[in-house]
């Protein structure tokens, strides 16, 4: 897992060093700066088959890549780049765009661009993928018209994608190898779909964009789970899907939507209550999403065998005796 931190350096060298390590960790770029001092800049990278991930944390700079660096060090790749904190404003393909906090881009690594980062009094978080072209131009219907296109979570596809990438690029250093090509496969395809415009989005889903939407649902399920409005309607319209797409990816699961949001809730619960011995039982299970304590209870014991207060003292003498052991 390679990685570049300028704190290494004397201040007076951190920026020049950095210069270097967009070469090293990228490709052929120069890198200007508003101000002089010290720089602040941290690169850790992996590989996930043939995608290279980064994760960067910087100082607001600009980053250019003209015909010269291109000459330089020709590169036949793209870079999809995420803004986790700060803005970057694009210019490439004569298209001019502002990216914010969980927003991407693709820039052409063969085609000039320019990058100015901003983030005033902060540091400037990215995440950034590069993928040879070859992986992601088939997917492509017009590779120009997506480049410097803004890719948000305001559409059903960006929310996909963007919850997808920075997963991706979260775990890029635990993921086994034997499925990263499936994981790699998985990530170009989001991408397509998000820049494709005449996508259609109601049409039947593949399996890997099933499986990374399933995985959107139920992270929004956990986060939503104590709200009583949390139903089919209210997910379908955060996720820009029908109900009856929705009902079917929980069926080619093998549940349905209610047992599934269910069952969360009560993992949910059994965990709430391990983690406070002393909390009210009726609280935790309000705040889990259920209106009704004997219906709770009833569905607690149908699911563990055993009632909220017995799994609850089981699960505080395990722990009891593991710590006097």
């Amino acid at each position: 897992m390679p990685q570049w931190d300028t704190a290494e350096y004397k201040e007076s060298e951190q920026f020049g060093y950095w210069r270097e390590v967009l070469c090293e960790a990228f490709v052929a770029l120069n890198s200007e700066r508003d101000s002089g001092g010290g720089f602040q800049g941290h690169v850790v990278a992996n590989r996930v088959d043939s995608i290279n991930v980064c994760r960067l944390m910087t100082d607001e700079h600009y980053i250019l890549r003209t015909r010269r660096e291109i000459s330089r060090m020709p590169k036949d790749c793209y870079f999809i780049n995420m803004q986790i904190d700060g803005n970057v404003h694009v210019l490439h393909h004569r298209r001019e765009t502002v990216i914010g906090p969980n927003e991407f881009y693709v820039v052409d690594a063969a085609e000039p661009y320019e990058l100015a980062y901003r983030r005033p009094g902060g540091a400037v978080r990215t995440f950034s993928f590069r993928i040879p072209r070859e992986v992601l131009a088939p997917l492509l219907s017009d590779t120009e018209k997506t480049m410097g296109v803004r890719v948000s979570q305001e559409t059903s596809t960006g929310r996909l994608a963007v919850d997808f990438l920075k997963s991706l690029a979260l775990q890029s250093d635990t993921l086994p190898e034997v499925a990263q090509p499936a994981i790699a496969r998985m990530a170009a395809d989001l991408i397509a779909l998000s820049l494709n415009p005449n996508a259609d989005h109601s049409a039947v889903i593949s399996h890997s964009r099933r499986k990374a939407l399933l995985q959107s649902i139920f992270a929004y399920l956990d986060q939503n789970l104590g709200k009583p409005d949390l139903s089919v309607y209210s997910v379908c319209r955060c996720f820009g899907i029908s109900p009856r797409s929705l009902h079917r990816l929980f069926e080619m699961e093998g549940l349905t939507f209610s047992r599934a949001v269910t069952l969360r809730r009560l993992n949910k619960s059994a965990q709430a209550l391990c983690a406070n011995p002393e909390g009210s039982i009726t609280n935790i299970a309000f705040a889990h999403g259920f209106g009704d304590l004997s219906s709770f209870n009833r569905q607690f014991r149908r699911q563990f065998d055993l009632t909220p207060r017995e799994y609850r003292s089981i699960s505080t003498a395990q722990r009891s005796n593991v710590s006097n052991g």
